[in-house]
C-alpha cells in the first residue's frame, strides 16, 4: 500500500499476467467492476462510469492512462538505463557478497535504487 512506481500508482493487473480476475467478482463486491449500473457506479468511491468499459476505477478512465509520461531523467534514470523507480517499498532485499573469508550476508531496504541518487546517504 502506498508504493509507488516513478511516482505513480501501482496496481495488480490479471490481464497484464495473462490470467482472468475470477477473484474480485466474488470477494469485493464494493470493487469499481463489479458496479453494473451507472447510479450505483456514481455512489461507489473512485468510479467512474465509461461508456465502453461500464464502470471503472477512476484512474482507468482519465486522461493520465492515456497522456505519455514524460519522466525526469535526473531522477528516475535515462529510459535507455533507469532506476528501479519503485519508492515506499517495505522490508529488504538479501544480498550476498562473497570474500576471502567466505560469503557475508546483507540486508538492504527495499527502496535501494528507486531514484537516482545516493542511497548510502
Amino acid at each position: 500500500p502506498g508504493s509507488k512506481f516513478q511516482d505513480k500508482g501501482v496496481y495488480f493487473s490479471y490481464e497484464a499476467c495473462g490470467e482472468m480476475d475470477t477473484w474480485t467478482a466474488r470477494n469485493n463486491n464494493k470493487a469499481c467492476v463489479n458496479q453494473k449500473t451507472t447510479s450505483a457506479c456514481f455512489m461507489t468511491p473512485k468510479c467512474v462510469w465509461t461508456i465502453t468499459q461500464g464502470c471503472v476505477g477512476e484512474e482507468l478512465a482519465s486522461n493520465r492512462c492515456k497522456t505519455s509520461f514524460t519522466r525526469d531523467a535526473t531522477v528516475w534514470g535515462r529510459s535507455d538505463c533507469s532506476c528501479v523507480g519503485f519508492t515506499n517499498v517495505t522490508g529488504f532485499a538479501k544480498a550476498e557478497i562473497s570474500t576471502n573469508n567466505g560469503t557475508a550476508h546483507f540486508d538492504f531496504p527495499a527502496s535501494v535504487g528507486a531514484s537516482c541518487r545516493a542511497w548510502d546517504d
